[in-house]
């Protein structure tokens, strides 16, 4: 502290010297760092302005290096502020410059000059203080971030995690009856058929289904003869199901197969058969709506509606002197509606529709 007081001139000089041995009324610098200030005033302003901020600056802690106006400022480790008074009209302003930039105060000029240089005094000490306390807390260096506590271990095992039950493999038979439109002349008729089918668990259900239906023999024709017909019908319907509420399923499906067609014609004055034709095969593309509705978790009501499109058209003529007209031909889309029952051979639904939602009661 010494050395840069040697660089003050006389009378500024013998006032700090016993400024500084008395112990700083509030100091702002910590003990064992050296702080200096910077103190520049312009040429002929009155010494006791300078005298009023070098005792600030000593009353924060800091040393003293007085400077002229027009000398650059210098900032480093140590340097940490400049002052400087300029005399005004209307009273002083005081520059208080740093590394991070510049604060301008004023000072409202006063009758007494010892009450000016005191008040000068308060203001620079003040401005200091808060000027230090920054740098000083600029240099901290943050303490690196606490690791994150750990949570005491649980002596308890964990709980296992459940995994998503595998897609069952359900078994299943069904049987159904219902009508349908067949061709011109006929009228509805009935069918009756079976059916056998495996069907995956899950939310979508996916199945496949073999069956064989039987269209009842069923007349067609006019009074000039008149025409027995009967039908097989094999399907082969891969399906899905799209929408599951609370006591019904809906789903669709695309069925493929075949219609077995045989006609016999007969004598309407004598009933006797007068000729029959070989028996005819059809393919046919079935697309398929379906209904369910569980009655138990192994039985269920099963309804179908169907349009069965031939690819095939085949017409039946009567001919008579020579004359030839149509009596029977089958329709190349064929509506049908069935109603049955499934059976649960093998496997389990992994829930019911009507047991979805309800809490398991743990019963085998």
């Amino acid at each position: 502290m010494l050395r840069s007081w040697a660089r003050a001139s006389g009378p500024i000089a013998a006032l700090v010297l016993p400024m500084t041995i008395g112990a700083p009324a509030r100091a702002s610098a910590p003990p064992g760092a050296r702080v200096v200030i910077e103190v520049a005033r312009e040429e002929g302003a009155p010494r006791e302005l300078e005298e009023a901020v070098v005792r600030a600056v000593v009353r924060v802690g800091a040393e003293v290096e007085l400077v002229r106006l027009d000398q650059r400022p210098r900032f480093d480790a140590q340097r940490l502020a400049r002052v400087a008074v300029r005399s005004t009209g209307e009273g002083l302003e005081i520059e208080i410059s740093q590394a991070a930039g510049r604060s301008l105060r004023k000072i409202t000029r006063s009758s007494s000059q010892a009450v000016l240089d005191e008040e000068l005094t308060l203001v620079v000490e003040s401005a200091l203080e808060s000027a230090i306390d920054a740098a000083l807390e600029r240099r901290v260096e943050p303490s690196p971030p606490s690791a994150p506590k750990q949570p005491p271990a649980d002596p308890r095992p964990a709980a296992p995690t459940p995994r998503a039950a595998p897609a069952t493999l359900t078994v299943f038979a069904a049987a159904a009856g219902g009508v349908g439109a067949f061709g011109s002349n006929a009228g509805a008729v009935g069918r009756l058929g079976a059916g056998l089918g495996v069907a995956l668990g899950g939310r979508l259900r996916p199945s496949l289904e073999a069956s064989v239906s039987y269209t009842l023999p069923f007349d067609a024709g006019d009074r000039r003869v008149e025409l027995d017909a009967r039908v097989v019908n094999l399907r082969l319907l891969p399906a899905a199901r799209f929408v599951e509420l609370s006591v019904v399923s809906l789903g669709a499906g695309l069925g493929v197969g075949l219609d077995v067609m045989s006609v016999n014609a007969r004598d309407p004055a004598t009933g006797t058969r007068t000729q029959g034709s070989p028996p005819r095969v059809d393919g046919v593309l079935s697309p398929t709506l379906l209904v369910r509705a569980p009655l138990h978790r192994s039985l269920a009501v099963s309804g179908t509606f169907a349009v069965d499109l031939g690819f095939a058209s085949r017409t039946w003529v009567v001919e008579q002197e020579g004359t030839r007209s149509e009596i029977f031909a089958p329709f190349r889309a064929r509506p049908v509606g069935l109603l049955g029952l499934e059976l649960t051979l093998w496997g389990e639904e992994q829930k019911g529709a009507r047991e979805r939602g309800r809490p398991e009661t743990g019963a085998p």
